[in-house]
């Protein structure tokens, strides 16, 4: 009879409580573990395989939320790691099975997908993971504990929830310097409706880190309006050893703007600071602290060609978007602009550099065609997204004149990153040359870009792509109307009803009335 009694608690149990979520067979548990990247030998060595466990979660919803809040804490397995251990030690298993994941990754992996549902779903209530967050922010690996307090910063200051306000107030006294820099941080994105932080915020004034005091002054400022105690603190960081400290201290004070006068001789004293970041942002800080006197300086076209032929790539890139913003007038930079975008050296393909040089020389002189567009054709096969992705952006904007790349952009509908296919898709519709077939395919890519499974900033770039493609785009008015009447993003809603009012008259029918 106890046996019998035992087994019947049991079944109760087991049959009362909440089943798991479950997607395409599998549990929300399972796809979880599922989460980190694997890796897999190939001819060029170990590359990253993509898994599809984040967008099968972020189909389930926000069911899956608290699934990934007890993941976080979840003890680490050592035959888990045994496991990983092997796959290094076999080349056998190297070569025909990803590699297992460490218990470690999945834990992380599960905090930054948990991060991503705190910034997805704006009116949702997380209130119930705040001690989950607050237990991550004590774990003894750093990257948890960063993104666990960067998210109850989310869930405190965007959210409102005063419970993780409270477990952000008590972020700010750990002994980990990176919890209070990034809970001080987040407290600075804040304002008055974070008010009772401001005496433990103060508090941080005389902390040992002068990353942390830097955020504090910024939180003091934006939360308690008390300019004077905030640009003290942070004219006193002005004198870090930290040329990155010192930096920030100049930023912080741009941001604060006429407020910070006080700010002014020793913000004039770094000017001629032995490293540029600091001489950048203490330059930037004085044109917005005192403009009258320190007026923003416009670069010469002879200077912007000459930061072309820079070792550092973002300041080629600075120096190519100048040159685009000056328009027909730079024609003296096209030459450099053929040369910096022909040249195949290490230098030019960085992220975000050659994609900058194209839209450049296409602003400048659009009968340069033949060489953006095999450049940028070129692109699409480049091993960084980013270049791919902005590469087809370039082509877009193009339109009917980037019709040679038309293959190239074809290819890239089956992309494996799904930012680089819904580009691609735009940019061929854009250029006009495909047949129904393609045409189909490119529309259903933006589509499925709509698809609650995706992140919320594809799901608002899918809609902005569909409303500058007009009447051309009139397949995915049912799919524009469903996020209409199935969707709790305020911005999404506004690019969806925003894309149907484009698409034209029969599409103005199916928008839901406000």
């Amino acid at each position: 009879m106890v046996v019998l009694g035992v087994a019947i608690t049991a079944a109760a149990f087991f049959a009362l409580r909440p089943r798991e979520p479950v997607y395409q067979g599998k549990s929300v548990t399972q796809w979880i573990s599922e989460l980190p990247k694997g890796q897999r030998l190939t001819a060029m060595g170990f590359i990253d395989h993509e898994t599809p466990a984040k967008e099968a979660i972020r189909s389930i919803g926000t069911n899956a939320v608290p699934y990934l809040a007890q993941a976080i804490n979840r003890h680490d397995s050592r035959f888990a790691n045994w496991r990983v251990e092997i796959w290094f030690r076999w080349p056998f298993l190297q070569r025909h099975f990803s590699r297992p994941s460490y218990p470690l990754e999945i834990r992380r992996e599960a905090a930054r997908t948990l991060q991503e549902f705190v910034s997805r779903y704006p009116k949702a209530s997380f209130d119930e993971i705040v001690p989950a967050l607050a237990r991550a922010m004590r774990d003894p690996d750093s990257d948890l504990r960063v993104v666990a307090v960067s998210t109850l910063g989310l869930i405190a200051v965007k959210h409102q929830s005063q419970r993780a306000l409270a477990a952000l107030v008590e972020a700010l006294d750990s002994p980990h310097e990176e919890v209070r820099r990034f809970a001080t941080g987040k407290l600075a994105e804040g304002n008055q409706a974070q008010s009772q932080a401001l005496p433990s915020v103060l508090g941080r004034f005389s902390d040992p880190s002068v990353g942390v005091r830097l955020e504090a002054a910024l939180a003091v400022w934006r939360i308690g309006q008390q300019t004077n105690d905030a640009v003290t603190v942070l004219v006193s960081a002005l004198g870090a050893n930290s040329p990155t400290d010192r930096g920030n201290a100049a930023n912080h004070l741009s941001l604060i703007g006429p407020a910070a006068k006080q700010a002014i001789p020793v913000l004039e004293q770094k000017l001629n600071d032995p490293d540029q970041y600091v001489r950048q942002w203490a330059s930037i800080a004085l044109q917005k602290v005192d403009p009258e006197n320190h007026p923003e300086a416009k670069p010469t076209l002879q200077s912007l060609i000459e930061q072309l032929k820079n070792a550092d790539g973002n300041r080629r890139m600075s120096a190519a978007l100048a040159l685009k913003e000056m328009g027909a007038v730079a024609k003296a930079a096209v030459p450099a602009l053929v040369e910096t975008l022909q040249t195949p050296s290490v230098q030019t393909r960085l992220p975000g550099n050659r994609w900058a040089v194209a839209q450049a020389l296409w602003a400048i002189d659009p009968g340069q065609t033949s060489v953006i567009v095999p450049a940028m054709a070129n692109e699409l096969a480049d091993p960084t997204a980013w270049n791919r992705h902005m590469a087809a952006l370039v082509l877009a904007e193009m339109g009917p004149e980037a019709r040679d790349a038309a293959s190239a952009l074809f290819s890239g509908l089956t992309d494996q990153d799904p930012h680089v296919r819904l580009y691609c898709a735009y940019a061929l519709l854009r250029i006009g040359v495909y047949d129904e077939a393609t045409k189909h395919q490119a529309v259903q890519i933006l589509v499925d870009g709509l698809q609650p499974k995706r992140n919320i900033r594809d799901r608002q770039t899918a809609a902005r792509l569909l409303g500058k493609l007009g009447p051309t785009a009139n397949e995915a008015v049912p799919a524009l109307t469903e996020v209409l009447n199935g969707n709790d993003d305020a911005e999404l809603s506004k690019l969806a009803r925003e894309a149907l009012s484009k698409i034209g008259p029969s599409a103005d029918d199916t928008i839901p009335a406000k």
